[in-house]
């Protein structure tokens, strides 16, 4: 071989060496040729980006197919490749969609986008059960009383408190009466002091005579009778009407202070009393209202004015209303700064930092119920389905779990993951659960 052919072939060769070298150095560094660009070779080398995927429950098998291309990164990969947790590199950017699979459960798809050396990542996708509806209590009534944070419901037309959690009856209550809970294991049945942990009934009648409705906070049962307050402190069994301005419409314990409704001639007060010492701390005129819902949480007390469809958001410390949202007809807190609330058909999310509301979803129906399920989620219902929002999906869609008639009363049961609601199925009307 002559010194020419040996100078060309080192030649061809450290070319060759430099391609494939920088090749893949290139590789190596998550860029690819995209065959498929638009704007000429200049777009042809694009930097990749990468993808995790974590369900509950594990296993289940993906496909992901991109949007507006051919690119479909699973392609060449096993079963065993496909499932949950799954880890993928070197995509190419854009936008796919992801499907989720598992015998047993509902369908799950998301439309993702994959960014330039960016890892996109869904690490609290949650697969719903695809099962019917069970029949857990019939009954014609769908009056229930949930305790907040699930497990107890009181049913006072069936004269009961249901033991959600065991599935059977804790204690008979009568047809009149109401139930409010407390925080602990205690639960007032009007004089009646319930143990729900024993179901053990403590009964003060014959100290206080008929009593409209009570409510335990620590030794002290606060109870109204014919529209006033008093205060039965347990140990002592000593008696104390309490300071209130007018006829009660409702009332609240938080701590050692007492929140009433107070309905005057004008107006209504919302009254601060320090019920153990018996003195009015703060008052505050409200629009005259009969109906009215309490419901406690962390720092505020959220007040719903059921005739005039206002929501009150009282700052339980500073003894004062702090925001007002019109045309509400019930509200959760999803976090301390957000609240979830609903308007007709529509579901709003309001930040208390910002003061900004935002439509969440619109659906074709009125919601009846709506309750804070798994995380990320919201469960509600219409008079005819029973459906769960995705707050992590920017479209925010929505999943029909369930449909049915005349569908009420949903609350989401955290400690075995579990919603129930009153429906009327077939022939068969009473309480159902449906395990998520």
């Amino acid at each position: 071989m002559s010194a020419k052919s040996r100078h060309l072939m080192f030649v061809i060769a450290l070319i060759l060496f430099i391609v494939l070298t920088t090749g893949l150095s290139i590789f190596a560094s998550g860029y690819r040729f995209n065959w498929q660009a638009a704007g000429g070779w200049q777009n042809l080398l694009v930097k990749t980006g990468s993808l995790l995927v974590e369900s509950e429950p594990k296993g289940a098998l993906a496909s992901l197919e991109q949007i507006h291309g051919h690119h479909s990164p699973l392609e060449n990969k096993t079963t065993e490749e496909r499932k949950t947790p799954l880890k993928l590199n070197n995509i190419l950017p854009g936008e796919y969609l992801l499907t989720l699979e598992l015998q047993g459960y509902l369908p799950y798809q998301k439309k993702i986008s994959i960014t330039p050396s960016m890892t996109t990542i869904l690490s609290e996708v949650v697969l719903f059960k695809n099962c019917l509806p069970m029949l857990v209590l019939p009954t014609e009534s769908n009056n229930f009383n949930y305790r907040p944070g699930g497990r107890y419901l009181a049913l006072p037309e069936e004269e009961m408190v249901f033991d959600l959690s065991a599935e059977k009856t804790l204690i008979k209550i009568s047809r009149d009466s109401q139930i409010n809970w407390a925080n602990g294991n205690q639960a007032a049945d009007g004089a009646r002091v319930i143990n729900l942990d024993q179901g053990v009934v403590s009964d003060y009648t014959a100290r206080l005579g008929k009593v409209d409705s009570g409510l335990m906070s620590g030794n002290f049962l606060i109870y109204s009778q014919a529209g006033r307050l008093s205060s039965l402190e347990v140990n002592t069994k000593k008696v104390r009407a309490l300071k209130t301005q007018g006829m009660v419409s409702g009332y609240e314990v938080l701590g050692d202070t007492l929140v009433a409704l107070s309905t005057q001639e004008a107006d209504t007060r919302l009254e601060f009393i320090d019920y153990k010492n018996n003195t009015l701390l703060k008052e505050t005129a409200l629009l005259k209202a009969e109906k009215w819902n309490l419901t406690k949480s962390e720092d505020f007390l959220i007040l719903s004015d059921q005739d005039h469809k206002i929501t009150y958001l009282v700052d339980t410390k500073a003894q004062e209303v702090k925001h007002l949202l019109r045309d509400s007809t019930q509200a959760v807190f999803l976090k301390k700064e957000d609240l979830v609330y609903v308007r007709g058909s529509e579901i709003h999310l309001y930040h208390l930092g910002s003061q900004k509301d935002f439509l969440l979803t619109r659906l074709g129906s009125e919601i009846t119920s709506l309750s804070v399920g798994p995380t990320s989620y919201l469960v509600y219902a219409t008079n005819q389905e029973v459906g769960i929002l995705n707050l992590d999906d920017p479209k925010k869609e929505t999943t029909i779990l369930f449909s049915g008639a005349n569908i009420s009363q949903l609350s989401f049961e955290k400690s075995d993951n579990s919603i129930f609601f009153y429906a009327e199925i077939g022939a068969h009307k009473g309480l159902y659960k449906i395990d998520l």
